[in-house]
């Protein structure tokens, strides 16, 4: 029976791959040309991306994730790497310095967008790899992949800036619709985006979603996507800092182990943040010139938490206050004009204050080093964008067919966020641990 139904999946698998190639024949050099070009990304060019294309690209990479089911089972040897973030940069050299596909297996535990300099040519990269070699890329969904978070945080704003429509945009959120939401390998490790959940008492649940889905305001999926490890709790508490899903302490972690006989937890999702403001400094407001990244119009309501990315600072899911986006605020501070979507945020001056004379501000969670360690090493954060908060190191972590672990460190390269340059694409200094 076992055999049986090996065979029934191998040719299921062989099937899919049959069909996606059929029904795009014609596509499929021009898959391999786009693979080609991104390959040879020259730090500084701006890349053609047309918008048929790369339409087409979701629709099938669609197809090829809906195949599979909503908890990955995968099996070893495996890279896994955390947020991307649309440093397009960073994932070419983690794939020059560890290996392409198919050669080298990944899985990725999303954050592909949002902040970066080059969604597009981040997620053309991913979705055509798994198109072109799906069982040797694996994509799960994380909490930028859904529309309300990449609406606002500058995926949208490239996709209308760089001339393609709102629809292109949309067909991008069907797409992260589809995505599975965790992955158990070799029955022994369990990596999702944010983590654990209170709500997850057995696997099939997670099996049992049916995608493509919308992320909730709450619950098991919310879970998945946006818990944090802490050390402010033993078990679950609610995640003040996110106003959103939950925090999870170190009992909880060797609980989840222990009931789901798992050695290890893997997840990425790291962030930083800074100390609340002070309710005392009202009606203060400026904008911040984030280099082309994000121009972010401010302003302060009191008891709101912020997320601090070197250059820009927006809240995470915060109360709006509505705005005209058209206004232009201190010139003293910044010379631009608001062109965010939507309403938005909530700032102080108290804060502002911090960020500019306090060069090591009260911060949260954050993983400086690329990866860390939590719960006596149950748990391991990945974080695989360099850059992304100052100085940060980013990090892959590689698992050998005898389950040894391999962590390799990409430093960041001082001056800027999200660099683009040929120093950043041919940095040689990392580290192995």
């Amino acid at each position: 029976l076992l055999v049986c139904n090996f065979l029934i999946a191998v040719k299921e698998r062989i099937a899919m791959r049959k069909e996606v190639m059929e029904t795009n024949l014609e596509n499929a050099a021009k898959y391999e040309q786009l693979l080609i070009r991104l390959r040879e990304f020259s730090a500084g060019n701006t890349l053609p991306m047309e918008e048929p294309l790369l339409t087409d690209i979701f629709k099938n990479v669609s197809k090829i994730l809906l195949k599979e089911e909503s908890l990955l089972e995968l099996e070893l040897p495996l890279v896994i790497c955390g947020d991307i973030h649309g440093n397009f940069c960073q994932l070419l050299r983690i794939f020059n310095r560890i290996g392409w596909p198919p050669k080298v297996r990944y899985l990725f535990l999303g954050d592909y967008i949002d902040r970066g300099y080059r969604n597009l040519e981040v997620i053309a990269l991913l979705f055509t790899l798994k198109i072109l070699y799906p069982e040797a890329v694996f994509l799960l969904r994380g909490n930028h992949e859904a529309l309300p978070v990449n609406r606002n945080y500058g995926f949208k704003r490239e996709v209308r800036n760089r001339g393609f429509s709102t629809l292109f945009w949309l067909t991008a959120q069907i797409t992260f619709n589809c995505l599975p939401l965790a992955a158990v390998i070799a029955s022994k490790i369990f990596c999702a985006h944010g983590g654990i959940s209170p709500f997850l008492k057995d696997f099939d649940q997670i099996r049992n979603f049916q995608r493509p889905l919308n992320v909730p305001s709450d619950g098991l999926i919310t879970d998945l996507l946006w818990a944090d490890p802490s050390d402010e709790t033993e078990n679950f508490a609610l995640n003040e800092i996110r106003n959103t899903s939950v925090m999870y302490g170190k009992n909880a972690v060797m609980q989840f182990c222990k009931d789901f006989s798992i050695d290890l937890i893997i997840r990425a999702h790291e962030i930083q943040f800074l100390q609340r403001g002070n309710e005392n400094d009202k009606n203060f407001s400026f904008t911040m010139n984030c280099n082309g990244l994000m121009k972010t119009c401010i302003s302060f309501t009191s008891g709101v938490y912020l997320e601090v990315n070197n250059v820009f600072v927006v809240s995470y899911y915060c109360s709006y206050v509505g705005m005209d986006m058209k206004q232009q605020f201190d010139k003293r501070l910044a010379e631009i004009v608001i062109e965010m979507s939507g309403n938005n945020v909530a700032y102080s001056q108290t804060t502002y204050n911090k960020i500019v004379n306090d060069p090591d501000p009260s911060r949260g969670s954050c993983v400086e080093e690329g990866f860390a360690y939590f719960a006596d090493g149950k748990l391991i954060t990945i974080f695989s964008c360099p850059n992304y908060n100052g100085n940060n190191n980013g990090a892959a972590l590689t698992i050998d067919e005898e389950c040894k672990i391999e962590i390799t460190t990409f430093c960041s390269i001082s001056s800027s966020s999200n660099v683009e340059n040929e120093e950043y694409l041919n940095a040689e200094d990392e580290k192995k641990h």
